[in-house]
């Protein structure tokens, strides 16, 4: 099924040099990630690595693959070269340090979280958790903007199917995934 999957995977998901991605952290309150001179400076924490802020938008120039697995990752998720859009920096992370930069006008499914009671289409990208209506288990959106930098919603989204279709809102990302179920908020390798 995976392989199905990838085989139609969009372009602007696929973990690839030349892909599209902008910086992200998932942890907690850090707003930054290590991009280091080298993927051993990395794995080593070295205290000289570039501090990139989320949001940053950068360039994929490689893929490294990672054979070590460890209880932290047990996956062993690749490592990958950066570039900066605007050619300031580059240096090497992890993967799962970046996300795909989604293109204004893709459609996408967002699917309620197990455990979350509701899903809101919110008025606006940073209002409170109870603001907004409850767009149910499901909705298909369009991509209006992506702010990646944002610390709440990230996705400005037109609804396209159910009671809100043509509403206006936010949404966080970790709740969408393209057409063909892959999650949207990470680069995939085809």
């Amino acid at each position: 099924m995976i392989a199905v999957l990838l085989a139609v995977l969009p372009a602007w998901l696929q973990l690839v040099p030349g892909a599209h991605a902008v910086a992200t952290s998932e942890e907690g309150d850090v707003t930054w990630i290590a991009v280091c001179a080298s993927v051993a400076k990395y794995v080593a924490e070295d205290a000289h690595c570039r501090h990139v802020s989320q949001g940053t938008p950068a360039i994929v120039e490689a893929v490294i693959p990672n054979r070590v697995k460890t209880p932290a990752d047990p996956y062993g998720t690749p490592f990958v070269k950066l570039r900066a859009i605007d050619g300031s920096w580059s240096g090497y992370t992890s993967a799962s340090s970046i996300a795909p930069a989604i293109p204004p006008g893709v459609t996408l499914l967002l699917t309620r979280a197990p455990g979350e009671e509701v899903m809101r289409l919110a008025p606006s990208e940073n209002a409170g958790s109870d603001a907004g209506v409850d767009l149910g288990a499901r909705a298909k959106v369009v991509v209006l903007r992506y702010d990646p930098s944002s610390q709440d919603r990230e996705l400005d989204v037109r609804v396209l199917d159910g009671r809100y279709a043509g509403r206006a809102g936010w949404v966080y990302r970790h709740s969408a995934s393209a057409l063909n179920g892959v999650y949207a908020g990470a680069l995939h390798q085809p």
